[in-house]
């Protein structure tokens, strides 16, 4: 421990400098803010390392016990080894562990949490992020290099006593005991200011928390608990209480539908990432043109700003938080099982996998395994080249006695935004997209450039499914629905990519719907993905008012929305013409609720806003357990 006890001192130190970075990540950075930030940080940083040096400091004692006396000094100095290679081991881990969580966070806005833990475990899932060969080459030498600084700091302390003295000299047991008296008065310090916040909404150290890899609040309410009990403060100290989960009571009612509905063929194509904005002459030409001969809903919005909410929003027309009561019971949606009752033919096709997130077991549960076709070898648009012409494959060789539904989700647009040469558009992109290296503020114009390219060939792979339609004369039988399945942001805000905002460029996406016998028209009014589940039940005959099986509204109906609703991991939003809101459903995160203008600009009272939604914010709260039998509240 004369060895081992300066080196989880200079570790320590090390530590705190890797996760020093993260301060560049605070959203304010005034004085009582920044003083917030720096004791949490020395906290719990300091907590990472001291289960490792208490487990040596066991080992250590153990070693002294009268039985060691008679163990040969060659076997001693072999476990003496093995407790210097598993502080090197521990705290290389931990340094390593630290690197990674403020690389993911100061790219993408969260920390290695229980979505993170879900993309590892679900296979496909580290697929999905899109790595190159490049990327983890770079990270495989950064984790080197700190388990080799990790061991010269060790063999620096065991070969130079000289070094080891020294620091042994400046902290003595004295120093050392007020070391820990210190952590532990900055440990009450930063708990106390953080509860006060969390009463009192004073949004500085709560932000800056975020910040803080695995931070643990303390709380002196239970206004914010784990249960998800909130108490939002007006004048009229309104109460938004989210009620407990019972038993899954889907759809309300049985569905009923026409005699002579029709039975539209359907192709459904997703593009991951795309932004409304892309529908555009230069960038989507084939798209812009479909859209202006269709139904082009211009003001859309998708139901989250991820894949697995934007996909369940889409199908489902429910809100974010059903997913998670749908996974388990395997539940598909609604429009899902009125096809196979119809005996639609199903050719199904991602160039990501079906597995990551779970739409084998949600969105297409119980379809057989033979009619998902999943690839995901080579680049996004290599792979989506292979799968549009598998997919017009099996249209042409599809029985033309049943109606069909084909769906392909596309990847091109997808980070790190891969393209041919003959679809760039934009020559000044960056051309090694490293996720290790890359510096997003000085590189996200040329990035942006990257997108645009993937993008355009994105449309190209659309205009070969569209042209294939009117080339067999399918489109006066077909529904055929081009959108995305959540946005992508570009630091406009502060942020890149998406699954960490509800920033209009993460939730804003296309939604353009061919119906035979629609006439062309472009509508401006607010519609979401939520809707599209009315719409097609609507289309097939269904006569039940959409809320008896979805949130959404027909989109071709008489109802119309006046506000929409995302969904992320563990965050719901609300957003209108004019106010957009963020609430963390779990534990003290509803302290850290946000209210920001319709296009995410500040808002000078978040009271009034809350004053002059009450109705919408209950509404949205119990559509949450709408279809629930068990509604009592969590208290």
């Amino acid at each position: 421990m004369r060895v081992l006890g300066p080196y989880f001192c200079i570790s320590y130190a090390l530590l705190l400098i890797n996760a020093s970075s993260l301060y560049g990540t605070l959203e304010q950075r005034d004085g009582f803010t920044v003083v917030f930030f720096v004791a949490a940080m020395a906290v719990q940083t300091f907590l990472f390392l001291l289960p490792v040096q208490l487990i040596l400091s066991l080992l250590d004692w153990i070693g002294k016990w009268r039985a060691f006396h008679f163990v040969p000094g060659k076997i001693r100095k072999f476990f003496t080894l093995g407790w210097y290679g598993l502080a090197v081991l521990g705290f290389g881990a931990i340094q390593c562990l630290i690197y990674i969580d403020k690389t993911i966070y100061r790219m993408f806005s969260f920390h290695l949490n229980s979505f993170v833990w879900n993309l590892i475990i679900t296979p496909g899932g580290i697929e999905s992020m899109g790595g190159d060969p490049s990327s983890r080459t770079s990270s495989a030498m950064i984790v080197g290099t700190i388990f080799a600084i990790q061991l010269a700091v060790l063999l620096l302390l065991i070969f130079w006593p000289g070094l080891r003295r020294g620091l042994t000299a400046m902290a003595p047991r004295s120093v050392r005991i007020a070391s820990l008296i210190g952590l532990a008065a900055l440990w009450l310090f930063q708990a106390g200011i953080y509860g006060v916040c969390t009463m009192r909404d004073s949004l500085g150290p709560l932000t800056a928390a975020k910040s803080v890899p695995f931070y643990i609040p303390v709380t002196f309410t239970r206004l914010a608990d784990r249960l998800g009990v909130h108490v939002v403060r007006d004048e009229d100290e309104v109460q938004l209480r989210m009620r407990k989960m019972g038993q899954l009571r889907y759809p309300l009612n049985p569905i009923a539908r026409t005699a002579d509905h029709k039975d539209y063929n359907f192709v459904w194509l997703v593009g991951e990432s795309l932004r409304e904005d892309m529908i555009d002459p230069e960038i989507m030409p084939a798209t812009h043109q479909f859209a202006q001969q269709s139904v082009w809903f211009a003001n859309n919005y998708g139901g989250g700003n991820g894949t697995r909410m934007g996909l369940f929003a889409m199908f489902y027309g429910l809100y974010g938080n059903y997913w998670f009561e749908f996974l388990p019971l395997q539940r598909p949606p609604i429009l899902m099982d009125l096809l196979r009752k119809d005996r639609y033919q199903f050719g199904l096709y991602t160039s990501a996998r079906f597995t990551y997130p779970e739409f084998d077991k949600t969105v297409f549960a119980g379809i057989p395994t033979d009619e998902l076709h999943s690839y995901d070898i080579g680049m996004g648009w290599e792979r989506d080249r292979k799968n549009v012409t598998d997919m017009l494959k099996w249209i042409d060789q599809r029985d033309p006695s049943r109606p069909f539904m084909t769906f392909l989700f596309y990847e091109s647009a997808h980070a790190q935004y891969h393209f041919p040469k003959e679809t760039i558009i934009r020559k000044d992109y960056l051309e090694d997209f490293n996720y290790a290296t890359v510096d997003l503020k000085k590189d996200i114009g040329k990035i942006w450039n990257r997108y645009l390219n993937s993008c355009r060939h994105l449309d190209t792979q659309y205009d070969r499914v569209l042209k294939y339609l009117r080339d067999k004369g399918l489109m006066d039988s077909t529904i055929v629905l081009v959108t995305g399945d959540h946005g992508e942001e570009f630091m406009e805000k502060g942020h890149w990519g998406h699954n960490n905002q509800f920033h209009e460029e993460q939730v804003r996406t296309p939604l353009i719907l061919w119906v035979p016998g629609k006439p062309p028209q472009k509508i401006e009014r607010l519609t979401s993905q939520l809707d599209i589940p009315a719409t097609l039940m609507t289309l097939l005959g269904v006569t039940n008012p959409p809320r008896d099986y979805s949130l959404g509204y027909d989109l071709f109906g008489n109802e119309t929305r006046t506000y929409t609703v995302f969904s992320d991991w563990d965050s719901i939003g609300y957003m209108d013409e004019q106010f957009k809101g963020t609430f963390p459903l779990k534990g003290a995160g509803f302290a850290q609720k946000k209210v920001t203008t319709r296009n995410d600009g500040p808002v000078a009272d978040m009271a009034a806003f809350f004053s002059s939604h009450k109705a919408q914010l209950l509404e949205i709260m119990n559509d949450m357990t709408r279809f629930s039998s068990n509604t009592q509240s969590r208290r």
